[in-house]
């Protein structure tokens, strides 16, 4: 029974809390289960964020304990509460990807390129104009599928016009 916990904690990929300590004014210490440490200093939230001023108690500040297996650190007799996940993130940012599909400066010049309307665009891309508005101004990237459409419609006008 023992070698089927370790065999499920080892295959578990998300991150869980081990220990807990604090660090003055207002950092916590956590001990990740992977044996991984990390410092969270919580002084820009709690001098920042109503939410969070409450901490600002020395002792409050230390009542907090880890709680459901690892996955969340609470303060009790509070609304107070971090999760494994999110103060993993803190420290561990996703990676962002090797490279971006493609770029707003690329879309832009796919839809010149095509001569398309952004109203024609869209009915053939399955979005808004609007959208393929801010994928052109780079206010949101341009996802793959979107990317993948622009490309199979570039490819498709090509060999139409050999035919």
């Amino acid at each position: 029974m023992g070698h089927l916990s370790l065999v499920t904690i080892a295959s578990d990929t998300s991150p869980r809390i081990a220990k807990l300590g604090f660090d003055m004014p207002c950092a916590l210490m956590v001990v990740w289960q992977d044996g991984t440490q990390s410092r969270h200093d919580l002084s820009p939230a709690i001098a920042s964020k109503k939410w969070a001023a409450p901490l600002a108690d020395t002792a409050l500040f230390r009542s907090a304990v880890i709680e459901d297996d690892g996955w969340q650190i609470v303060w009790p007799g509070t609304d107070l509460a971090f999760s494994a996940d999110g103060l993993w993130e803190d420290v561990h940012p996703p990676a962002k990807p090797a490279a971006d599909w493609m770029s707003a400066q690329d879309f832009a010049g796919w839809l010149r390129a095509i001569e398309f309307t952004y109203e024609r665009a869209a009915e053939a891309l399955g979005t808004s104009p609007r959208m393929l508005k801010y994928y052109a101004s780079g206010k949101y990237e341009v996802p793959k599928a979107i990317c993948l459409a622009c490309m199979h419609l570039s490819a498709t006008r090509s060999r139409d016009a050999r035919r």
